[in-house]
Order: structure tokens, then C-alpha cells, then sequence
């Protein structure tokens, strides 16, 4: 879960934080646990929203 502190990082440490969190959920993914890996993708969008202000990547 993307907390109040991870909001507030520098950008270097956001880029660390959301590289940790691609690692998690590429192998949640890989572990078939589909549900977990997305709500890691979504934690990622927020960071980097948050981060950098960067608009969601997801298409709808």
C-alpha cells in the first residue's frame, strides 16, 4: 500500500520505491496472483502521480 510517506519522497527515492514495487508485482504476476499484482500496479500509478505528477498510464 502506498502510504502517507511514500507520498512525500524525493524523486530518487520515489524511482527506488516504485522500482521495488515493479519487482513485487512482476512476481506476483508471475505467480499467477493476478489480484495482488494489480493493486501494486495501481499503488505504482498513484506514486508516480503523486511523485512526479505524471497522468495515468492505464487506458479506459
Amino acid at each position: 500500500m502506498v502510504d502517507e510517506g511514500d507520498l512525500l519522497l524525493a524523486p530518487e527515492q520515489a524511482m527506488k520505491r516504485i522500482k521495488k514495487l515493479e519487482a513485487e508485482m512482476a512476481k506476483h504476476a508471475r505467480n499467477l496472483e493476478f489480484e495482488e499484482a494489480a493493486r501494486l500496479r495501481d499503488q505504482i500509478e498513484k506514486l508516480r502521480h503523486k511523485a512526479f505528477g505524471l497522468p495515468g498510464t492505464m487506458a479506459g
